[in-house]
Order: structure tokens, then sequence, then C-alpha cells
């Protein structure tokens, strides 16, 4: 376990600067970052299926047997033109949802008012507050959905950062 934790801290610079990478790319340029993991994504599936379907080749060519191979090598490749075409429709999908199920809750809180005398020193501004900024965060995801992605895409940048920068200050104090 010692040599595990020593080989951890060894590397944080290493970590820390693909971390910074990785959260400054998100940060500055989501879209296309977004875009580059669903190529590179799909560029491996389709290599695992070409492969599949080299390897199935050769096995028949030697043996006459062909097995799974084939239809898994198929499958990859229609797995990989799927995630090309689908992958950005289904994306956009979640915050639409997310944006429903917001402005459903927003309301629900809104409307969940005490009705009758008012409870001692309990303010239903809280309440009121929070049901609207609800609404609100659920119509900008709604009317907006694929810019609320890039947003959260650039958020999970900054965290990535701060990571990054985080396991350099405790690789730093540890030593």
């Amino acid at each position: 376990m010692r040599q595990f934790l020593d080989h951890m801290q060894r590397y944080a610079w290493v970590r820390t600067i693909v971390y910074v990478i990785i959260g400054f790319l998100l940060l500055i340029e989501p879209k296309k970052f977004f875009n580059g993991v669903v190529y590179v994504l799909a560029a491996y599936i389709a290599i695992m299926g070409i492969m599949n379907l080299i390897t199935t080749y050769r096995m028949r060519k030697d043996t006459g047997f062909v097995g799974f191979g084939v239809t898994s090598g198929v499958l990859l490749l229609i797995a990989a033109l799927a995630i090309l075409v689908l992958t950005k429709p289904i994306i956009s999908i979640f915050p639409i949802f997310f944006g429903i199920i917001l402005i459903i809750q927003g309301l629900v809180y809104l409307m969940q008012q005490p009705q009758g005398p008012r409870v001692v020193n309990k303010s239903r501004w809280p309440r009121v507050i929070f049901g609207l900024c609800l609404l609100a965060v659920g119509l900008i995801l709604l009317f907006n959905p694929f810019q609320s992605i890039l947003f959260a895409l650039q958020l999970a940048g900054i965290v990535i950062i701060l990571s990054g920068i985080e396991t350099l200050i405790t690789s730093i104090r540890s030593r």
C-alpha cells in the first residue's frame, strides 16, 4: 500500500498538468472538447469492430470456424455510427427533461405555501425564492438545452482545474 501511495505522490505533477489541460479545454472550448470526446469514443469502438472482423476473417481462414466475431464486429461498427449520429440528440434531451422536472418542482414549492395562519417566526419568502429559482433554471434548461450542457461542461472544467491544483498542493504538503 505504501508503494502505491509513493507512486501516486511521485506523479502528482503529471496528474495536475493533465487535470489543468483538460479543465482549460472544457472551460475555453466545451463544444470542441465534447465533439472530440465523441469522435475519439466512436473511433475506438469502430477500431474494435474492425479488429474483430479481421480476427474473425483470419480465424475462418485457418480453422473454417467463424464464431461470434462477425456479429460482434458488425455490432461495434453500428454502435460507433450510432454514437456519431445520436449523441447530440440524446444529450440535448436530458436538459429538457431535467428542466421540466425543475419547473414542476418549482411550482410545487410555490403552491405548498401555508394557507392558514402563519407560523410565528417562519417566513415563507425563502420557499418562494427557492421555487422561483427552480422555475427560472427549469425554463433556461427547457428553452436552451445545448447551451446548458456547454455551461455544465465549463463548470466541470473549473472543478477539474481546482482538483488538479488541490492534488499538487496536497502532494507538496505531504513531502
